[in-house]
């Protein structure tokens, strides 16, 4: 939809360029404020526009300076005003509170490593000094007795300790332990040629004692041999084994192999089966078994009729009991018969459903309802119903807007007289302005003295309906920038894009084949149809050759079959190559390009379709006048940024006492400019724009016999081009 929009956008312009065009600007005057210049805004219907008139920004209007956190005479305090028109805040600290320091004085004794002092400490602010300093005392020391190692617990040598303040002065140290000095000490068990013994072992240290193993007895082996005779399918040998154990083997024979009979067929074969048949070893009556091929088949097939469904076509399945099937006489689907499923409004409390739709044939749900949240109350302002004295409470209550449900609560005995800050609130597109007198109690009262700025739309895009989707008008306020969907419209079944999904049986040069379609959007609306049959055209041989503006003649056929199609056209084709980027397509714009033939020189203008994803790239980007260094994520096609953080401070205004000179839109001005950005500050306009210099047409490009040509007319100042003519194509 927004290709075709803005397809139509240029053949508009191109039109308005044919026939020329002289700008008709609607004027709108947007007021100036804090934060914002003020300036006329002249708007041509050909998307042309300037600024005129600039008023510079309003001045704050501050209240009285409100204290946030008084000074102390150790703590700055903090106070703040705010502006009437555009609630900024102005933020001040206050100086901490100055006074004479009174010192307590306090003798700090020396200690064994710390010098003593004479410390002085101010009893309101903390402020201290000292002074009359004495040496350290130096440590008494005394002995801490260690203990020995032994062979299998830790020793710990002697260390040294201060009796005046406990301080370990030579630390103790681990000893390692001595470990166990192990000699033989008894013969339990003697050792044989085939088993180990045993034997006690003692410590010279401790005395602890272990058992050990003793080897065996080294002897020469006497081995007996035994013949094992080789089988069908293992190898004979003979072994040889020593009596303590010992072994090894040698003198191998091969296998014998099996001795196999005639085959026995256990199983005939029929012409669905596959038959068997088996023989047997004569030595170790081992099986061996083969398969007998099945009988020729011929195939008897049942018939059975298919009915159709809502989403499934009907048909004749034909099956034979071998398995093979096939189908035909297929019958579309019958397509669902809806009825409507009720929407119902969601209330501040209970949630509400969309619009459905239900098959009456076979229930399927064919557009689900979704749930609409609850709206929730809309409480209006707190009314004093009863205001509390002295010696008697009041009462106060809200009002939902949507439903009526009022909220009450009971307000306090007063017990002071009211103080109230006014609090200044422009008027926006949907409430007016208002002052608002608040008092700390909480108590607030509020005086409305204009009426809302209402809305401002400018639409934005208009979406048509679709088998899956409403269609509506998105429309932006251009002062409040809120969004909003108007004229939505019902699901449009006439709008289904059906496309085929999948190939069930691909066609080939003599049949035909199946394919499934449905809708890309909605997933419905399925249908069944024969493909057609497709050759694989291969061109044998020029008989006239094509250029990029007149097709040629050919002789055809298919590369499958080897049939011949006979004479068909070749396509006139042009080999185009961009030779100029007139904007970049991004993520979400459209972009334009020219392109050129290579083989005739043929030249257009071609619209690029957006990315369909954005490419970020880990950016770093130098402090501006008013923007800081930072690091960020940026969008190398559209300038989108994500994860932007600050690792600076911005370099500010360089404003100067400057004179610009007018130009064809904006008039001569003085003030204070910035000489990096060209901000604006206490600037006077004088005089008016000059307007544009178009001088005579100028021809942007020949035509030829293949592309028409193009003339306009260019401001002399500021390259401006307007009254866009196309030269007609030349004819030979």
């Amino acid at each position: 939809m927004k290709r075709k929009i803005f397809i139509i956008m240029l053949f508009t312009l191109f039109i308005i360029g044919c026939s020329g065009h002289k700008h008709n600007y609607n004027i709108t005057t947007y007021n100036p404020t804090c934060l914002t210049e003020g300036y006329t805004l002249y708007t041509c219907e050909c998307g042309h526009e300037y600024k005129d008139k600039i008023q510079p920004k309003l001045s704050h209007e501050y209240g009285q300076w409100v204290i946030i956190s008084s000074p102390t005479i150790t703590d700055e305090g903090l106070k703040q005003k705010t502006c009437f028109l555009c609630n900024d805040i102005l933020t001040e600290i206050i100086p901490v509170i100055d006074h004479d320091h009174e010192y307590i004085k306090e003798i700090i004794p020396s200690t064994c490593v710390d010098k003593g002092y004479t410390l002085y400490t101010c009893s309101a602010c903390g402020d201290s000094y000292k002074e009359d300093y004495k040496d350290s005392t130096g440590h008494s020391l005394e002995i801490i007795k260690g203990f020995e190692a032994t062979c299998v617990d830790k020793g710990l040598s002697d260390g040294k300790k201060c009796t005046t303040c406990n301080e370990i002065v030579v630390k103790q140290e681990e000893i390692f332990p001595l470990g166990h000095n192990y000699v033989q000490y008894k013969v339990l068990i003697e050792p044989t040629i085939t088993s180990k013994g045993k034997a006690q072992n003692k410590c010279t240290i401790c005395n602890d004692i272990i058992e050990v193993d003793i080897p065996v007895l080294g002897h020469d082996h006497n081995y007996i041999a035994k013949i094992v005779n080789p089988t069908c399918t293992e190898k004979g040998y003979t072994e040889y084994k020593c009596e303590c154990g010992d072994s090894y083997v040698r003198d191998y024979k091969n296998a014998t192999g099996h001795k196999f009979g005639s085959f026995t067929i256990i199983k005939q074969p029929t012409d669905l089966e596959t038959g068997k048949k088996e023989r047997t070893c004569s030595v170790c009556k081992t099986k061996e078994f083969e398969e007998i091929p099945k009988l020729e088949h011929t195939h008897n097939y049942t018939k059975k009729i298919v009915e159709p469904t809502c989403t499934t076509k009907g048909y004749t399945d034909y099956s034979c009991k071998c398995g093979d099937s096939y189908q035909e006489n297929h019958v579309n689907a019958l397509g669902h018969k809806n009825i409507v499923l009720a929407s119902q409004k969601p209330t501040c409390t209970e949630t509400g459903l969309t619009e459905g739709k239900k098959c009456n044939v076979c229930n399927e749900i064919t557009v689900a309802q979704t749930i609409i949240p609850a709206l929730g109350h809309s409480y209006n302002e707190w009314v004093v119903t009863k205001k509390p004295t002295s010696s008697a409470t009041g009462r106060r209550q809200k009002t939902c807007s949507i439903c009526g449900n009022v909220v009450e609560e009971i307000i306090p005995i007063s017990t002071h007289t009211h103080s109230y800050e006014k609090t200044v609130q422009s008027a926006t597109c949907e409430e007016g302005g208002k002052i608002i007198y608040t008092c700390k109690c909480g108590d607030s009262y509020t005086q409305e003295y204009s009426y809302p700025l209402g809305h401002t739309w400018v639409i934005e895009e208009v979406v048509e309906a679709t088998c899956s989707s409403y269609g509506y008008t998105s429309q932006k306020c251009a002062l409040c920038n809120k969004s909003e969907k108007t004229d939505v419209t019902e699901l449009n079944n006439s709008n289904h894009k059906i496309e085929l999904i999948s190939i069930l049986k691909e066609p080939t040069c003599t049949s035909t084949g199946v394919g499934k379609y449905e809708c890309i959007l909605c997933g419905g609306n399925t249908q069944y149809t024969s493909l057609p049959i497709e050759h694989k055209l291969v061109l044998v041989s020029e008989i006239k050759p094509a250029t990029c503006t007149i097709p040629g003649i050919g002789k055809y056929a298919c590369s499958l079959c080897e049939e011949e199609l006979g004479y068909k056209q070749i396509p006139a084709e042009h080999d185009m190559k961009t030779i100029n980027v007139i904007s970049k397509a991004t993520c979400i714009s459209y972009g334009e390009e020219t392109q050129k033939c290579n083989k005739c020189g043929y030249i257009e203008t071609v619209i690029i379709k957006p990315n369909s994803e954005h490419n970020y790239v880990k950016t770093t980007l130098e402090a501006t006048c008013v923007d800081p260094k930072c690091t960020l994520d940026l969008c190398t096609f559209c300038g989108d940024r994500q994860n932007v953080v600050s690792t600076g401070k911005a370099k500010g205004h360089k404003i100067e006492e400057v004179v610009l000179e007018a130009t064809c839109t904006d008039p001569m001005c003085v003030g204070y400019i910035c000489t990096v950005c060209n901000y604006k500050q206490d600037v006077e306009y004088i005089g008016s724009a000059l307007g544009h210099d178009f001088g005579s047409f100028v021809v942007d490009y020949e035509p030829t016999t293949s592309r028409p040509g193009r003339k306009s007319r260019h401001c002399s100042r500021c390259k401006e081009v307007t009254d866009i003519t196309i030269i007609p194509i030349l004819w030979e």
